[in-house]
């Protein structure tokens, strides 16, 4: 859930391997979105969160992460979902907001929560 100020995550902390369903609940007056990383083995989740302080961090993600695990965009008051195939490993969910100007880049804000997918 994308409230203008936190990012949230409801659900459980750890999932067996194989198709996911997130919904992403933006509830506020602007566009946002959510996206599935999945973070490097040598790395962990509060290693992620370390690397996007201050938030919200602006620009590329951390280097240590893998994208294209699934993105969603949901206009404000909207909902929208992500289906994704995941395999074991660690994983964040990012909320994504929308630059305040279409020519700059959009900001990465990390829920409070990763999520491990054990087989």
């Amino acid at each position: 859930m994308w409230d203008g100020d936190t990012c949230t995550y409801d659900g459980p902390a750890e999932l067996t391997p194989g198709v996911v369903l997130i919904e992403i609940v933006n509830d506020t007056d602007d566009d946002a979105g959510t996206e599935i990383v999945r973070i490097d083995d040598d790395s962990t989740f509060e290693d992620f969160v370390e690397a996007l302080q201050p938030e919200p961090d602006i620009g590329d993600p951390p280097d240590f992460v893998t994208l294209g695990y699934g993105q969603a965009f949901a206009e404000a008051g909207e909902v929208a979902t992500i289906r994704s195939a995941l395999d074991e490993g660690e994983y964040a969910l990012v909320c994504l907001q929308a630059p305040p100007d279409e020519s700059e880049l959009g900001a990465w804000v990390a829920q409070p929560g990763g999520v491990v997918v054990t087989g």
